[in-house]
């Protein structure tokens, strides 16, 4: 009875508190090349957040989130400074959550569609799997 008891009350205690590094990720952003639908230019963070193109001016490029319902849009902006290649995160936050894997799924539709128009009688599915091979082997 007296480990039970002793289990019971070592179960009881506080448990201890840990530090937690709190300190942001760097985060990074890719410029992607006619992957857009309308084959336009597209920014893809690190945490798997998309950009379109929202103005050009002499020195900036300002960047909008692609998440753009009817209702509740997603306010999220990017500056881009070309001169120097420096990316900015804008004041809003995304109201959404990110696809981690954002990057390489621009890469793999970019390159399905390129593979499918050069070879019009390959069957989609085989294409998908032979273009996902060579973009795993590439990131890899």
């Amino acid at each position: 009875m007296d480990e039970l008891d002793d289990t019971m009350d070592m179960s009881l205690e506080d448990p201890s508190i840990h530090e937690v590094n709190r300190s942001p990720a760097l985060l990074t952003y890719q410029l992607m090349e006619e992957t857009s639908k309308r084959k336009r230019e597209l920014l893809v963070d690190s945490n798997g957040y998309r950009y379109a193109v929202k103005r050009r001016l002499k020195s900036t490029v300002h960047w909008h989130c692609t998440v753009r319902p009817k209702v509740n849009l997603c306010g999220a902006t990017v500056v881009q400074t070309p001169a120097s290649e420096s990316f900015r995160p804008g004041p809003k936050a995304h109201n959404h959550s990110s696809d981690p894997g954002a990057a390489v799924v621009e890469k793999i539709k970019k390159r399905v569609i390129e593979t499918a128009t050069k070879e019009v009688f390959k069957s989609a599915s085989v294409i998908v799997n032979e273009v996902s091979i060579l973009v795993e082997r590439d990131s890899g």
